[in-house]
C-alpha cells in the first residue's frame, strides 16, 4: 500500500475527501430542508441526492484507486468519471439501486421478527385492542434489542456476497449491472470467508 501511495498521497486524500465532503453536504442539505418542509420529505430528497451524487462518486473513487493500483497516473478529477457520460452515470445509478433494493429486502426479512416482537410489546397495540397490558410484554424490550442486533449482523453478512459488484463494473465497462451482481454472488461463494 505504501508503495502504491508513494507520490500520490495528496491526490488520494483529495479524492477520498471528495466523497466525505459530498456526504456532509447532502446531510446538511437534508437537515436544512427538514426545518422547512419536514422530516419525511427532506429525508426522501436526501436519499435521492445520495443515490444520484454519492453513487457515481463512490464508484468513481473505487475506479480511481483501481487505476492507481494498475500503475496509471490519475488526478483527483477522475472520481467524477461516471458523471462525464450518460451511460456510465446510468450504470452507476442502476448499481446503487440494485444494491439498495437487495439491502432493503434482506433487512426486511431479518428485521421482521424484531418488528413483530416490538409490536407485541407495544402498549399501543393493547390500547387499540382495548385489552389490559400483559405484565410479560414489558420484558420483551430485551428480546427486541437482541433480535435487532442479530438482524443487523445477519444482514451485513448476507450482503457480503455483493461486495465484488462495484469492482466488476469498473474492471469491465461492458458488463451489465445485473451480470455484475450475479457474478459477485457466484464468486463470493468461494471467497466470502476471506
Amino acid at each position: 500500500a505504501k508503495a502504491l501511495l508513494k507520490g500520490n498521497w495528496v491526490s488520494v486524500i483529495i479524492s477520498s475527501l471528495t466523497v466525505l465532503f459530498s456526504f456532509f453536504i447532502i446531510y446538511n442539505i437534508g437537515w436544512v430542508l427538514s426545518l422547512v418542509i419536514g422530516d419525511i420529505a427532506s429525508s426522501l430528497i436526501a436519499v435521492v441526492l445520495g443515490v444520484v451524487l454519492l453513487g457515481p462518486l463512490s464508484l468513481g473513487v473505487i475506479r480511481y484507486f483501481y487505476r492507481i493500483k494498475g500503475g496509471m497516473d490519475e488526478t483527483p478529477a477522475t472520481v467524477f468519471y461516471y458523471f462525464s457520460f450518460r451511460r456510465g452515470f446510468n450504470k452507476a445509478i442502476r448499481l446503487c439501486i440494485a444494491l439498495a433494493v437487495r439491502f432493503l429486502l434482506t433487512a426486511a426479512i431479518f428485521y421482521l421478527p424484531a418488528v413483530l416482537v416490538y409490536v407485541i410489546s407495544s402498549p399501543n397495540l393493547y390500547d387499540f385492542l382495548k385489552m389490559p397490558i400483559p405484565l410479560w410484554s414489558q420484558h420483551l424490550t430485551y428480546l427486541v434489542n437482541f433480535l435487532s442486533s442479530l438482524a443487523s449482523v445477519l444482514t451485513a453478512f448476507s450482503l457480503l456476497k455483493f461486495y465484488l459488484a462495484p469492482f466488476l463494473i469498473i474492471a469491465d465497462d461492458e458488463m451489465d449491472v445485473e451480470e455484475a451482481v450475479l457474478m459477485s454472488t457466484v464468486i463470493s461463494k468461494t471467497t466470502i470467508t476471506d
